[in-house]
Parts: structure tokens; sequence; C-alpha cells
């Protein structure tokens, strides 16, 4: 049995030079691939659960950054049932 698997990094859903939305574009260009699983970096709040609608019934969220107007983290959206997920951060603090 073949698993499709895709890595992407969102960048907080925000475009690059436009800073609008790019969660509907996101949405729209991983259906069309077509993965099992999917493994998304900076996902913002909720976005998560906006892009996993309706295809990837099964998800997995880890909080890593934290600030006043909200959080991101990773995330991990599947077509198969998730049985544990446990969140470790290794975000390397700078030292001064």
């Amino acid at each position: 049995m073949a698993i499709r698997i895709i890595s992407f990094n969102i960048h907080k859903g925000v475009g690059w030079l436009t800073r609008k939305s790019t969660i509907t574009q996101i949405h729209t260009h991983l259906r069309e691939q077509n993965p099992d699983i999917i493994f998304l970096q900076e996902v913002r709040g909720s976005q998560f659960e906006l892009i996993a609608a309706e295809i990837w019934p099964h998800f997995s969220y880890g909080k890593n950054a934290v600030y006043q107007k909200g959080h991101h983290g990773n995330a991990i959206l599947s077509k198969f049932p998730i049985h544990y997920s446990k969140n470790i951060d290794l975000t390397m603090h700078q030292s001064i």
C-alpha cells in the first residue's frame, strides 16, 4: 500500500509579498495533491482545522510559540486515525 505524504511550511498562512491570507490557496493546492498525511509547519491557531476540513478528519496540533495575539506551531493532518501524539518543542534559544 502506497501512502502519499506532504510536508509544508505555510508561514502562518500569510503571503510573502502581499501579506494577505493564503489559507484558501494552501487548502486548494493540498487537495489537488491528495496526500494521505500532511505535516504542516508554522500553523497559526486553528488554521489546521480549516485546511483539514472534509478531507483529513484526523489531526494533531503542537503549539510551539505563544505570544500576546495568539500562537503557532506544527500540525499533522491524516486520513488515518492518530492513536497518540506528543509535542516536543526543540526550539533552540540563543544565549545573550
